[in-house]
């Protein structure tokens, strides 16, 4: 009985691919998107947990998060695909847990295997939300130093534009968040775009409080230009430089702290390694 339990387990996602497939009830925008063959038979599951009110708070952060990593195009269709993936994290570990049980007729790996089962899905949540902190904290770490570039190009008597486009440009940065989400404000300014809804778009694509306050300290004086445009940004910047310190002096505090468990480690083993042949002698 528990045999056929666990087979009835591990069969069940396929079961519900085939019958989601046969009625037609998969989102006709999903099936041109591309989907790992392993978690194929988990994106019907993930579609239907999408749509309940329980579920959608976490479909919608998960939608952010892919928003702001990979860009807002398809980012729907990507969470769908995180949310598969989580599930086919869960449902192949418990059921390799379950199969194990059953061929030694003990439940005691099918419970054993619920603990990774719950945590590997939890690791790879977290890890998108470290990937969006770890790209609002570029973001914060660069902002004053483009700034900085930004005020020395308007001194010199360039437009905002092209004050703009010089800071973005930046060989040793490629691929920096923040100067591929400048490229995209002036991009989308140059395309008949008003400079208002391009700045609107820089913040929110940022999604860092101090991008959306120097998207506002170049709102509200590009038209003025000249000395006030410049003024407004020496302050901001000055702002964010003691930020950057505080952040940069965290970011040492939280590394030394990570280092204590592997030098506790090293310790111990040197210790091992000193002492046990005088314990050897001594036996």
């Amino acid at each position: 009985m528990a045999v056929i339990a666990a087979v009835l387990y591990a069969a069940l996602p396929a079961v519900l691919l085939g019958l989601s497939s046969r009625s037609g009830a998969r989102d006709a925008e999903f099936r041109a998107a591309r989907c790992p063959i392993r978690i194929r038979p988990y994106v019907p599951a993930a579609l239907l947990l999408a749509r309940y009110p329980e579920t959608s708070l976490f479909s919608h952060r998960m939608r952010a998060a892919e928003a702001l990593i990979r860009g807002e195009r398809e980012a729907r269709e990507r969470a769908w695909l995180r949310l598969a993936e989580m599930l086919a994290s869960f449902h192949q570990i418990s059921a390799a847990g379950a199969a194990l049980g059953a061929a030694l007729s003990d439940p005691a790996p099918a419970i054993a295997a619920l603990l990774p089962a719950v945590l590997v899905p939890c690791w790879q949540y977290r890890t998108v939300l470290r990937q969006v902190e770890r790209r609002k904290r570029l973001i914060l770490l660069e902002l004053p130093l483009v700034i900085n570039r930004l005020i020395l190009f308007l001194q010199s008597g360039e437009t905002l534009m092209r004050a703009l486009e010089a800071a973005s440009r930046a060989p040793d940065r490629e691929g920096h968040p923040l100067h591929e989400e400048l490229r995209g404000l002036l991009t989308h300014w140059q395309h008949h775009q008003s400079f208002a809804a391009a700045a609107e778009r820089f913040a929110r694509r940022c999604a860092v409080h101090e991008a959306s306050v120097f998207a506002n300290a170049l709102l509200m004086n590009y038209r003025r230009g000249g000395d006030d445009l410049i003024h407004a940004l020496r302050i901001l910047a000055a702002e964010l430089w003691s930020r950057r310190k505080a952040l940069a002096r965290t970011l040492g505090e939280e590394a030394s702290s990570k280092l204590v468990f592997p030098m506790v480690l090293i310790f111990f083993t040197v210790t091992v390694i000193v002492a046990a042949p005088a314990f050897y002698h001594l036996g």
